[in-house]
């Protein structure tokens, strides 16, 4: 396949670069957690849990997400409830305030977990390119379907999400 072209995009570009920093400079757990646990506790969060932690992705609490991570919950663990549902499949959802997508991916996050993957559920939401770019740098499936069958492609032009198509072709997804 063809490398992708430089971003066009101004926002995306900044983001990126944003989404680099957070990479190099992310350590995902720490020896000593309790710092973390302290803090949390002084967010509100009454427990260190995988479900305080997946609560805290789908409202996109960044700082908080990481907190968990560097407390000790694993990046991967499963919803206790929806046992397919991982924090970054909640976390794709917020988009808001996307940097707990790129604190969760920079940490090993499966990029293809759940019934519904990532991709495909931010591909069909325009302002999502740099999620839908940092999924597919992470080793999202760009051909993943939906039960329904519907692909990330799909999504995005039915949405008529030009960039985000555009960057899932330049990946290798086919239209079906």
């Amino acid at each position: 396949p063809t490398p992708p072209h430089p971003p066009t995009h101004t926002r995306y570009s900044i983001r990126r670069q944003r989404h680099m920093c957070i990479r190099d400079r992310m350590r995902c757990a720490e020896d000593d957690p309790q710092p973390a646990i302290d803090r949390l506790k002084a967010k509100g969060y009454a427990e260190v849990s995988g479900s305080q932690f997946h609560n805290a992705a789908a409202r996109g609490d960044s700082e908080a997400v990481m907190l968990f991570l560097k407390a000790g919950i694993p990046v991967n663990i499963r919803d206790e409830h929806d046992h397919a549902e991982t924090a970054l499949n909640k976390a794709v959802t917020n988009y808001d305030d996307q940097d707990a997508v790129l604190i969760l991916l920079s940490c090993g996050a499966d990029p293809n977990a759940g019934m519904i993957s990532p991709l495909n559920r931010v591909a069909d939401h325009c302002d999502s390119t740099e999620v839908v770019q940092a999924l597919i740098d992470a080793g999202a499936d760009v051909n993943a379907k939906t039960p329904g069958g519907a692909t990330p492609l799909q999504m995005a032009g039915w949405s008529n999400c030009e960039e985000n198509a555009r960057i899932l072709r330049e990946a290798g997804a086919v239209e079906d």
